[in-house]
């Protein structure tokens, strides 16, 4: 994970996401950007607390501190973003209300103290965020979600409904659907092919990069995945020129979509509960 994080960087890569879950997570993040040379604020460094971990009766304090040791664990003087990763519908059970609004309470205190320069939430509903919102009358700097070009209705207006707040929206998962999810007896998914159709009307173009611009033309901020070099190459070689035509979007849209009912399971969708 360093190498590739590393390499990333030194090839022009500035947003790095990461949780302490993930394998290596933070530690291995904090040394990769030491290798990799590059100015501190040059990085937009993104993070995130488990809320399922706060103890109930000192969950605000739990999270300051919390905070102090990623900042400690990854090297560094202040984190760009810091999210709450999972809420409670999503966390099926493991975060209750009271939880997510104390250790909601605590990332803004360690915005104030300078720990954090922003503060968001992954993983959540609209219900969970107006509900924090109320509590604190601290809004969200970002919204993290499952998010891709064939989303169930119900998740696209999710993601418009916060772009309406003023929040912004961060996706990951943007090509989930590739791997083994609606796939055709070729085993290459429809959705695959429609890209590709989409691909040929623009010069030198991937059809992996025309589902990236797809959601940057939504101004949707997307977090990939470093599996290998082409990756890389694709993710920091889009042109920012390119636009997707009304024709581009048709052929897109009738491509098989996900619904509630036949969601991920393993990654829920926010827009599929209130």
């Amino acid at each position: 994970m360093v190498e590739g994080v590393t390499r990333y960087l030194q090839h022009g890569g500035r947003l790095v996401d990461t949780a302490p879950t993930y394998h290596d997570g933070e530690h291995a993040v904090g040394k990769a950007i030491r290798e990799a040379g590059v100015p501190r604020e040059d990085v937009w460094i993104t993070t995130k607390i488990e809320a399922a971990d706060a103890p109930l009766l000192f969950a605000r304090g739990w999270a300051s501190g919390t905070v102090d040791q990623t900042l400690l664990d990854m090297g560094l003087s202040y984190l760009d973003v810091m999210y709450i990763h999972v809420g409670p519908e999503l966390s099926r059970g493991q975060v209750s209300l009271a939880q997510n609004v104390e250790v909601w309470k605590g990332l803004i205190d360690a915005k104030l103290a300078g720990k954090v320069l922003n503060i968001g939430v992954c993983m959540h509903t609209r219900s969970e965020i107006e509900m924090l919102i109320n509590a604190t009358g601290q809004t969200p700097a970002v919204v993290m979600g499952f998010y891709s070009p064939f989303m169930p209705p119900e998740q696209v207006e999710f993601v418009r409904w916060v772009q309406s707040q003023g929040i912004a929206f961060s996706a990951y998962g943007l090509f989930n659907w590739y791997h083994g999810y609606w796939a055709e007896t070729d085993q290459t998914p429809a959705q695959a092919k429609a890209f590709e159709t989409v691909a040929t009307q623009h010069p030198n173009a991937t059809w992996g990069q025309m589902v990236i611009r797809s959601l940057l033309q939504q101004n949707v901020a997307i977090t990939t995945d470093l599996y290998d070099q082409q990756y890389l190459n694709e993710d920091l070689n889009c042109p920012t020129s390119w636009t997707l035509t009304a024709t581009d979007i048709q052929t897109i849209e009738r491509a098989p979509h996900w619904t509630c009912s036949t969601q991920d399971e393993a990654q829920r969708l926010s827009g599929c509960y209130a």
